[in-house]
């Protein structure tokens, strides 16, 4: 059967956690482009740790873990600055293509045809972060380089015919990249505060959701939650520095949510790369087993919620400043427990606080 909208969230919800509504919008982008029903090229928000990259991986695992999918497995992640030039102005979105090129022929072999080439490069999906750094302005200053790749990148994404030089000496290839998938993301860091503001101080039609509540003495609270994807509107991107021809080649604008504690608790116990894991598999090849508490493992949890800004990567700043010492020299830890031959490295909770209370 072929796979539905609903099948395709399914797979990347298991490797993206706590961005719901994003991945519904990414699935029906996946369905459009690999059944040909037209471009779905979307635009993420979030900020950094909120889960960019992992999107952009688990549609690539998409890709390798269905075989009807094969034809689309060309797939390719890199930052917009690195398509500058070397000489000033100038912008080279050929590194687009050469890195489709080397995906296809790592996959189908060097000496695959100019056509069969051509129809798998013409499926790919480019995934282009970092897009907030080629904004026109930076810290109020002219980015004379961002302007120039956003101006680059509009023939490719608006779905035109493009003349690509094959890196092994075959004839030029015209590609028509309105057959590709582009998602392209970016923290865009100034825009929550700048959005905050502008509402803040009523310079627009906007307004805060209030919510009423009672305070501990009785008296009415009004409570504001900002999330800036309740607020966005276009002409803030626009007032960002993004052109407005850039912004019309998305079909949606999607806000990655900034994780809860819930979130990163699944983070913490069940993602692949979740710094958990990478613990117990230093401590294993040095001979320990490792355990934290579910109290630490609350405290982890909590202590990186607070830091909303790295989002995930919170949990790895947090987790790596209480293991440090053990992972330098645990055969001397305080937490070291031995029984039956077996070295047991237990965190509690003391253990945890410890390492912020005092400073270390």
């Amino acid at each position: 059967m072929p796979l539905l909208p609903r099948d395709i969230f399914a797979f990347l919800s298991t490797r993206v956690l706590g961005q719901d509504d994003v991945l519904q919008k990414i699935a029906v982008a996946l369905y459009k482009h690999i059944n040909g029903l037209g471009t779905g090229n979307i635009l993420l928000i979030g900020n950094s740790g909120t889960g960019k990259t992992t999107v952009m991986k688990a549609i690539r695992a998409l890709y390798a873990e269905h075989e009807s999918l094969s034809d689309f497995r060309a797939t390719t992640i890199l930052n917009a600055n690195i398509l500058q030039g070397e000489q000033a102005g100038d912008v080279d979105t050929a590194r687009i293509f050469h890195n489709l090129e080397t995906a296809v022929r790592t996959r189908l072999g060097t000496d695959i045809s100019r056509e069969t080439l051509r129809t798998h490069m013409e499926r790919a999906t480019v995934c282009i972060d970092e897009v907030d750094k080629i904004a026109s302005k930076i810290l109020g200053k002219v980015n004379a380089a961002g302007i120039g790749i956003q101006q680059a990148l509009l023939t490719i994404l608006e779905g035109e015919t493009v003349s690509f030089d094959p890196a092994r000496g075959q004839e030029r290839i015209l590609l028509d990249t309105s057959h590709m998938l582009f998602i392209c993301a970016g923290a865009f860091e100034e825009l929550y505060d700048t959005v905050f503001k502008l509402i803040s101080e009523h310079k627009d039609e906007r307004r805060f959701h209030e919510r009423l509540g009672t305070g501990s003495n009785g008296q009415v609270t009004y409570t504001v939650d900002f999330n800036l994807k309740d607020y966005l509107k276009l002409q803030d991107l626009f007032d960002y520095g993004m052109a407005p021809q850039f912004l019309s080649r998305f079909s949606a604008v999607s806000v990655l949510e900034d994780l809860g504690k819930n979130d990163l608790q699944q983070i913490l116990l069940t993602a692949p790369d979740s710094p958990l894991t990478a613990a117990h598999t230093y401590f294993k090849a040095m001979g320990f087993d490792f355990e934290l508490t579910p109290q630490a493992r609350t405290f982890i949890i909590t202590r990186a919620s607070q830091q909303k800004r790295i989002g995930a990567r919170s949990l790895r700043e947090v987790l790596g400043r209480v293991i440090a010492s053990l992972e330098f020299d645990p055969e001397h830890a305080p937490c070291l427990q031995e029984a039956d031959g077996k070295k047991r490295l237990v965190v509690d909770e003391h253990f945890v606080r410890s390492h912020f209370e005092q400073g270390r």
